[in-house]
């Protein structure tokens, strides 16, 4: 009957079996996780006291770049958002601060995530009270940081790390949000919360971001041992002799009259 169908509908003819279009996949997105070592010697290089070839007023950019970079890690927040961090964003009195998610190429409203200001976070704050000569936490005026990049840059650099999102295994300021989600997911942290902190909304990105690695795959395996595992159990199920009645009527390779049916 399907074969004659052209010949009453003669367009149909014409008609072909329509592509499905496949999700688009930037070629830009990263995996790079950043480890506690190479946090700690990009931020010495950052946070070490004036050099002698530097100003003061150098010196104190260099700290703010590494101000950055350790807020980044510690809220998952994309380095444009802290960008525009204002003080009136920041709450003392709850000690909580908000974060205020610009447009994106999917939603043209404004978000606003709201952290709790840890006690590193509140340090980092606090010194920036002093420093801070506007509205804006980090920035004069919202906008990039003077010569964030060519700093950063400097210090993987100074530290033995490779930089740039082009070098193989290359550090960027944008894989501390990276490695937040992906901490955070190790710790077995619920996807909605992370999303809640990071502002992803999208488990699938998430879970990209936050890839699963042979640790938290252990620790996964973990729970269900300590779950359903026998020494949590009890039943010493592994020393049962075959002679041992099970049930009713089961008696060594014998099935039971009654028992659990398969499911």
């Amino acid at each position: 009957m399907l074969h004659a169908a052209p010949d009453y509908y003669p367009d149909l003819g014409n008609w072909g079996v329509p592509k499905i279009p496949r999700p688009r996949r930037s070629k830009r997105r990263r995996e790079r996780v950043i480890s506690a070592a190479e946090v700690t010697r990009v931020l010495t290089w950052l946070y070490s006291p004036r050099r002698d070839d530097e100003t003061e007023a150098q010196a104190a950019q260099r700290r703010n770049v590494g101000h950055i970079f350790r807020t980044a890690l510690l809220t998952g927040a994309r380095k444009g958002e802290l960008c525009k961090l204002r003080w009136d964003h920041v709450d003392w009195g709850t000690m909580v601060m908000q974060i205020v998610e610009t447009k994106t190429e999917h939603r043209a409203e404004q978000t606003v995530r709201y952290l709790k200001i840890t006690d590193t976070l509140a340090e980092i704050l606090q010194e920036r009270i002093g420093e801070s000569r506007g509205v804006y936490v980090f920035t004069r005026e919202g906008g990039e940081v003077t010569h964030y990049y060519q700093i950063f840059a400097e210090a993987c650099r100074a530290v033995g790390i490779a930089y740039g999102r082009e070098i193989p295994g290359g550090f960027v300021t944008h894989d501390a949000r990276h490695t937040a989600v992906t901490r955070m997911l190790q710790a077995g942290r619920d996807l909605a919360i992370i999303g809640s902190i990071t502002g992803h909304k999208d488990k699938t990105l998430i879970l990209h971001y936050g890839h699963a690695s042979t640790e938290s795959r252990d620790k996964a395996m973990d729970v269900l041992e300590d779950f359903a595992g026998k020494e949590t159990l009890g039943l010493g199920l592994d020393s049962i002799g075959t002679n041992v009645l099970i049930y009713s009527g089961m008696r060594g390779g014998m099935v039971p009259e009654v028992g659990l049916e398969p499911t």
